[in-house]
């Protein structure tokens, strides 16, 4: 199995279109990044390999993983200074990895994921209070 040793990726890192793809094992040294993408993926189920990610820089985008159940590999992320966009994931049933987030620093839009119950989505907002988002918060 590929692992990649780097601790911080400055620019942007892009997961996407990978038709086979069912998890993310391979950036377990990962704290920081600038923009992340993970898109695209039908088969994925595990964020694991990105256990260790505290901070994106920038956005952190997150669309169209049909089988992706939870964030669970999300586990120590703490901050995202740019949007943070969770959208159109059939399979997503609950925001489970995102008990460290703390701040986002701009818009927050969770859009398009039918199995997400409501409550879930009201939980994360509760626990990041009224200075945990910085921009607009977009739900449906």
């Amino acid at each position: 199995m590929l692992e990649l040793s780097a601790s911080s990726i400055g620019g942007s890192l892009e997961v996407a279109d990978n038709a086979s793809l069912q998890a993310i094992y391979a950036l377990p040294n990962l704290h920081t990044v600038g923009h992340l993408t993970v898109s695209g993926n039908p088969s994925l189920t595990q964020l694991r390999g990105l256990y260790n990610l505290t901070l994106v820089e920038g956005s952190l985008t997150l669309f169209e993983n049909a089988r992706l159940p939870d964030l669970t590999g999300l586990g120590a992320l703490a901050q995202v200074d740019g949007n943070f966009s969770l959208v159109t994931h059939a399979n997503l049933t609950r925001l489970k990895g995102l008990d460290s987030l703390v701040r986002i620093g701009q818009d927050l839009r969770i859009q398009d994921n039918p199995s997400l119950p409501l409550s879930q989505i009201e939980a994360l907002l509760d626990r990041l209070g009224e200075d945990g988002v910085q921009g607009e918060i977009l739900t449906d």
